[in-house]
């Protein structure tokens, strides 16, 4: 901490993000996203003929009082669930705190137990850890152990989880290559798969991504895997699998035995709200499961995110009901975008992203000024978690407020006509 009392100066993440006290995540570069003058006259009507000049009044004109979010509520910067723990799970993290359960031991063993009874597979195929990125590193540096004098390359998709990609930093004699994304922004799936030369290749992909929300369904998954080199290793990050409602998607963890080099990573804290515990699983073939298990530290998941995990996912119809509460504002906040005027391609994650390029700094503003604090990627876009209505009604309010800025003369003069 350095300045003056009571104040915090911004300090870069790993993310490429920024991040200050006050939670406003800046900078960023290139390309308006906005639809053009000749789209938004094209652009078909919203229900009962509403334009985007009328959807831009109606929203500008929500609500008078604006209150930033607190710790607690949902603050786009962050693809958590912005929702409290299941009560379930509350009423566990309660009771443990006065006592421990010694058959709850450093290796997770009922934990572990669940996980593989719910994903339907063996146990010895599962191992848990305090995150995604700590899974994978484990992962990295057993594959590195494994094949020592030779460089460790891992393949990325360019526009991914950049945490993933950081962890090459971290290990020596390592390398990170980033493959550019298709036309319509999509992962390259033959290209990663062409980048792959052997046991020291190892290629990290979301499925869903993030941030885009795009998805790869299950015979497109199986093709990608298939023309995969045999000895190189494939680590697929599900942490939005909940998410998702494409009917052509398909969980990887029924895949682990047909490929035996894919290992499957699935986070907690974005689905059941357990950021703060620190807690994800890794689903793959046993002996790359011992491998890891090795690389992790005794007691690294604590018993308190044990228990609080296990009371969540034993209640399926709550975490359910959650995420359908989710989608639906996700698709609400999508629809009400577009009336704006925005690009926003359809996403199968809790986030909606925004490819506004150099405007994406005047819109994190507009959100700021509005109580909507919202996630930027440097000269490429925004990314806006779905949460609670409130938060998204002043999302849309920052939006609208950016897109009279940003509109035609005759669609501004409309605006300012209505208030």
């Amino acid at each position: 901490m350095s300045g003056r009392a009571g104040e915090r100066s911004a300090a870069p993440d790993p993310f490429g993000f920024r991040i200050n006290a006050a939670r406003l995540t800046f900078p960023f570069r290139n390309g308006p996203c906005l639809a053009s003058e000749a789209s938004d006259r094209d652009a078909p009507s919203g229900p009962a003929g509403t334009s985007r000049a009328a959807t831009a009044d109606r929203h500008r004109g929500k609500g008078n009082s604006v209150r930033h979010i607190n710790s607690r509520s949902c603050d786009g910067t962050s693809d958590r669930n912005a929702h409290a723990p299941l009560p379930s799970a509350v009423r566990a993290a309660q009771e443990a705190l006065g006592w421990a359960d010694p058959s709850l031991g450093p290796l997770c063993v009922e934990l572990v137990a669940e996980v593989a009874q719910r994903i339907g597979v063996a146990e010895e195929s599962v191992v848990l850890g305090t995150g995604g990125p700590s899974l994978a590193f484990a992962l990295l540096r057993s594959v590195a152990c494994g094949a020592p004098g030779t460089a460790l390359e891992l393949i990325v998709p360019h526009g991914g989880y950049d945490l993933y990609a950081d962890l090459a930093r971290r290990l020596p004699a390592a390398v990170c290559t980033r493959v550019p994304a298709t036309a319509d922004g999509r992962q390259d799936l033959p290209a990663l798969a062409a980048r792959a030369t052997g046991r020291n290749s190892v290629i990290l992909l979301g499925n869903p991504q993030d941030p885009t929300g795009t998805v790869i369904r299950g015979a497109e998954l199986c093709r990608f895997l298939d023309a995969v080199p045999p000895e190189a290793m494939v680590v697929l990050d599900e942490t939005h699998w909940e998410f998702v409602r494409d009917p052509g998607f398909t969980p990887a963890a029924g895949l682990i035995n047909r490929y035996p080099r894919l290992v499957v990573v699935r986070n907690l804290s974005v689905v059941h709200g357990l950021g703060g515990l620190r807690l994800a699983y890794a689903a793959g073939a046993p002996d790359l499961i011992e491998v890891m298990q090795r690389q992790i530290l005794p007691h690294d998941v604590s018993m308190l995110a044990q228990l609080v995990a296990l009371a969540s996912l034993r209640t399926p119809a709550e975490v359910r009901s959650r995420t359908d509460a989710i989608v639906r504002e996700r698709e609400r906040l999508r629809e009400e975008l577009r009336l704006l005027g925005f690009q926003v391609p359809p996403s199968e994650t809790n986030q909606l992203w925004l490819p506004l390029g150099r405007e994406s700094m005047r819109f994190a503003l507009a959100g700021r000024a509005q109580g909507a604090d919202i996630a930027l990627r440097p000269g490429e876009g925004v990314r806006i978690t779905a949460g609670p209505p409130e938060h998204g009604d002043r999302v849309l309010r920052a939006a609208a407020a950016f897109a009279c800025a940003s509109a035609t003369p005759r669609c501004d003069s409309e605006v300012i006509d209505r208030l």
